[in-house]
């Protein structure tokens, strides 16, 4: 029999759209009722929480779920059907909370824990309400929740109950769960709210609903054990060629759904935790954000530059401070970005990701690592050293095979005396002062595409003023030297609050900007002129909201 299911949507409208169980189900008796009739939707969304936890809270905890809510019709016989016996895409209905239908296609699913990820073409004029996820440690013995589902297939019903046990094990729930946990409560339910979520006061999603004995005790998987099941799904989804939101083939127009709890979170949402998103341990180095031809326009990626691009200082700078194109050879070029997420800066990161052997032997390390430490959490006016949750954009190198021949001897001597940390003395306030040779390492960027950006007349005066202009690291770096490999830290924490207070502003628009990174060693002396680049590449419109932890975990 072909039943509604319930799921949850996402935020914006460029997101991907979660989806909900496809576990066919038979309808029963359910005191659930419908809590959010459309005529009254508005006015739900404005009451105030209740401090006694009576009706007036109940209430705006299903205004504030009921919008995200997205209904499945699916008969899982016959998607086991088409699993076995044909090749024919496995298709599902959905339904959004205001009615609209929707074809989803459905790439991965689990059965026994009516999970899904389900991809639906969504068109721009239709905006999606984001359903927000709790935290497993935020849940409590005797905590009321609400269960959503669709009860007798009747979609938007509601019920609510109390949290009697957080642990239960599959073989007490009578589950095909193997290792995973469970949140009992006495919700009345029945297999209609299979797939649904399980709702606290606050309404945030703090589990899926699995069933149970209806009537009588009710099971929901707990968030961290739907995360597991996401993962094993995404890879399981990545290995055979099913499209997911870090593929580098998603379509702008095109959003893929998935179960509210699967993703650890909403991964287009950067409300939502950086504790909740799956953890990669020990990923292969730049296997994160795909590499795209520079002949080709493809949106979060990157691809090479040319060294010749930038403009650096010239054989005559110190005469007449003009600046010119760098020489058209890199010591090092791009061969991987990755972009993590972190509740604190993680330094170090070559440790935790398997960079590529190198068999050669040569002075200088194979591979360069520069790892940009940027913040996400609200800057402070004090330069103490700061931290909390962020991102880690790491840009990864490898030694030109001809880089003797290519470069400058002055160069190649000069990335020597930077790895090996030597110092050198230089004049301040009018007397010889002795600093580390690695205060000379420069950061070069740009905004590639700012008539594109519809900035405002104040912000175009900005962009023209400091876009381009390089910034010296000094104590804003740390270094770190493997065996096959130099590892720079850039830690933007570390930034004036100027500059922190600026990129915060900037931070929302990453995702539509293409950057221009690239390094160099500062020339102070006639033979170290022009500038030669240590390394460059160009970052395409990052989305670092769909991106992952990393398991900072030796091995």
């Amino acid at each position: 029999m072909k039943t509604y299911k319930p799921c949850f949507g996402r935020t914006n409208v460029g997101d991907p759209l979660p989806t909900s169980s496809l576990a066919s189900s038979n309808s029963s008796t359910s005191s659930s009722t419908d809590a959010n009739p459309p005529q009254k939707r508005t006015i739900l969304a404005k009451l105030k929480p209740s401090t006694d936890f009576g009706r007036d809270t109940l209430r705006r905890a299903a205004a504030i779920i009921a919008p995200t809510v997205v209904h499945i019709l699916a008969s899982v016989e016959r998607l086991e059907y088409d699993k076995a016996y044909s090749q024919s895409v496995q298709k599902v209905k959905v339904f959004l909370n205001d009615g609209k239908k929707f074809i989803g296609v459905v790439s991965e699913y689990r059965v026994w824990k009516d999970v899904a990820l389900v991809k639906i073409d969504v068109p721009t004029s239709v905006a999606l309400v984001a359903a927000k996820w709790g935290i497993d440690k935020g849940v409590c013995l005797g905590d009321l929740v609400l269960a959503v589902g669709s009860t007798n297939a009747w979609p938007n019903s509601f019920s609510k109950g109390m949290i009697s046990c957080l642990k239960r094990t599959s073989k007490e729930a009578n589950t095909r769960g193997g290792n995973n946990l469970y949140i009992q409560t006495d919700c009345a339910t029945c297999e209609g709210n299979s797939g649904g979520p399980l709702v606290n006061l606050n309404g945030e999603v703090i589990g899926m609903i699995i069933g149970g004995e209806q009537g009588k005790v009710e099971f929901a998987l707990s968030l961290d054990s739907v995360f597991k099941v996401l993962k094993a799904m995404r890879y399981k989804c990545a290995s055979s060629s099913c499209t997911t939101t870090t593929s580098s083939t998603r379509d702008s127009d095109s959003k893929e759904s998935m179960s509210p709890l699967k993703s650890g979170g909403d991964l287009n949402d950067t409300n939502v935790p950086v504790l909740s998103r799956l953890q990669l341990k020990r990923p292969i180095a730049g296997s994160q954000v795909p590499f795209c031809p520079g002949d080709k326009k493809m949106l979060d990626c990157w691809t090479t530059i040319e060294p010749n691009s930038f403009r650096v200082r010239g054989r005559t700078y110190l005469s007449d401070k003009k600046k010119e194109f760098a020489p058209r050879h890199a010591a090092y070029n791009p061969f991987g970005v990755d972009v993590f997420l972190s509740e604190r800066k993680i330094n170090h990161v070559a440790q935790y990701v398997k960079l590529p052997v190198t068999t050669t032997s040569t002075k200088l390390p194979s591979i360069l690592v520069v790892n940009v430490q940027v913040p996400l959490y609200t800057t402070t006016i004090s330069q103490v050293d700061t931290d909390g949750e962020g991102m880690n954009i790491v840009l990864y190198f490898k030694l030109s095979d001809n880089y003797s021949n290519e470069l400058p001897l002055h160069f190649q001597e000069n990335i020597q005396r930077l790895i090996d940390d030597e110092v050198e003395k230089v004049k301040r306030f009018h007397m010889d002062v002795t600093v580390p040779f690695r205060e000379r390492i420069k950061i070069l960027g740009r905004v590639a595409n700012v008539d594109t950006l519809h900035l405002s007349r104040p912000e175009k005066k900005l962009m023209k003023a400091y876009n381009e202009r390089p910034l010296l690291s000094r104590l804003q770096h740390e270094f770190y030297l493997g065996e096959n490999y130099f590892e720079i830290d850039i830690d933007m924490r570390r930034f004036s609050d100027v500059s922190r207070k600026g990129f915060k502003a900037f931070i929302d628009r990453l995702k539509i900007c293409v950057l221009d990174v690239g390094l160099t060693i500062q020339g102070k002396k006639t033979e170290e002129l022009p500038e030669q680049i240590l390394c460059c590449v160009k970052l395409n419109e990052i989305d670092y909201v769909k991106y992952h932890q990393l398991a900072q975990e030796l091995f």
